[in-house]
């Protein structure tokens, strides 16, 4: 055998069947990551604005949520009060 543990059969106190145990780690799960790509560059910085990301989009992307302010929290200021 190449030293890994044998597998007892269910049922057993000793005796192995078939071989040894299956190792959980496949050569494919630890072999090393691939490089990058040639379009992914990590010396440019990452732009803020959605459309440099994308600027082959077909449609004009949509516009950057409103964030909420102190002075404008959101929300509907005569809506249904919320229950007690």
């Amino acid at each position: 055998m190449d030293g890994a543990e044998p597998i007892l059969a269910a049922g057993r106190s000793s005796g192995p069947i078939a071989g040894p145990a299956p190792r959980w780690l496949t050569r494919r799960m630890v072999s090393p990551l691939p490089e990058p790509g040639p379009e992914i560059d990590p010396d440019q910085p990452v732009p803020d604005d959605p459309a440099e990301l994308l600027p082959d989009a077909p449609q004009p992307l949509p516009p950057p949520p409103i964030e909420a302010t102190p002075d404008d929290p959101g929300g509907d200021p005569g809506g249904v009060p919320e229950p007690a």
